[in-house]
């Protein structure tokens, strides 16, 4: 079997945590290190949403926590050319978890053109983030 990379869910506030199935084996990146660029907040409570796409996201994590996201990436990468299953997990699988992902995918295809890998597929009714 191929690698695979997969976009699971720690879950919050009534969404169920989704993640890879057990048998896989799967290695898991935990993106709820970086700082969530979607949320708007005011000291420690949340006052809003930004509406971002995946590109901004991804442009957005790279300038702001460059070193952490490189180091989830490079997690990733390192996992997949093993031919792991990789589940990248946030809290609800729609920014930081497909950002890294994406970018992990991009890594690949520049670096390791002839690695076959499946995905991102997307677990438990998660939704591509455009």
């Amino acid at each position: 079997m191929p690698a695979r990379i997969e976009i699971g869910r720690f879950g919050f506030r009534g969404a169920k945590a989704v993640k890879s199935d057990e048998s896989l084996n799967a290695v898991t990146v935990d993106c709820r290190c970086l700082v969530d660029q979607v949320v708007i907040k005011e000291g420690k409570m949340v006052v809003g949403k930004r509406r971002m796409s995946l590109e901004q996201v991804k442009a957005e994590l790279l300038r702001d926590q460059h070193d952490l996201t490189q180091s989830l990436v490079r997690e990733v990468v390192e996992a997949m050319l093993s031919g792991r299953v990789v589940c990248v997990r946030c809290m609800m699988g729609k920014h930081r978890s497909q950002a890294v992902a994406s970018l992990a995918c991009e890594e690949l295809e520049r670096s390791h053109p002839n690695v076959r890998y499946e995905g991102p597929m997307y677990l438990g009714g998660i939704e591509k983030t455009p």
